[in-house]
């Protein structure tokens, strides 16, 4: 049986750091483990296609786990910052955590109105690159007073690149560069 990517992150971040992974803060502090695990993959398991990442932060490092499987675990002090997101922001839209809306919803709203405003693709083929149910649920706060506010969604879509963070601030910019090369 393969592991599962939330185990495979908590391992990593435990060999990189030396401390022992029952003794790593909760993952679900950061984000939802069920959500990163199926975040790429359809309702049959299968890996979706297309270029995305979810980066953030995890017992002193920075994680990266990208739609091709692949896990980049980077100790703070070797970065010295956090990774951060270097473009200009174009039709941002910002999703409110308190609301009955989801964050898929909210996404493709601002989708429907940044591909009427540029040259980009209608949203349906976005899904066969995230999972939504796990994209609502990637960031949500764990309760009313437990807001997860670091760490972000990176996916290149025709061209663009598309950035859905922790906060519920969604961004769209040209990808300068694809997120397999890291920074957008």
């Amino acid at each position: 049986m393969e592991e599962e990517t939330s185990t495979a992150v908590v391992l990593a971040v435990a060999e990189i750091t030396g401390v022992d992974a029952l003794k790593l803060s909760p993952l679900y502090e950061v984000l939802d483990p069920d959500a990163l695990n199926r975040a790429f993959a359809d309702d049959q398991g299968s890996y979706r296609w297309g270029e995305a990442q979810i980066t953030f932060p995890f017992g002193n490092c920075w994680i990266t786990v990208r739609s091709d499987d692949q896990i980049i675990v980077v100790p703070r002090e070797e970065l010295n910052v956090s990774p951060s997101l270097s473009y200009c922001e174009m039709c941002p839209a910002k999703h409110d955590w308190t609301s009955v809306s989801s964050l898929s919803t909210t996404l493709l709203k601002a989708l429907n109105e940044v591909s009427q405003q540029c040259d980009l693709m209608s949203p349906e083929p976005f899904t066969t690159i995230i999972n939504f149910d796990s994209l609502d649920r990637l960031f949500a706060p764990i309760d009313q007073r437990s807001q997860r506010d670091a760490g972000w969604l990176s996916v290149s879509v025709d061209g663009y690149a598309i950035t859905v963070e922790a906060s519920g601030q969604i961004k769209f910019a040209p990808a300068s560069r694809s997120p397999a090369e890291g920074r957008i």
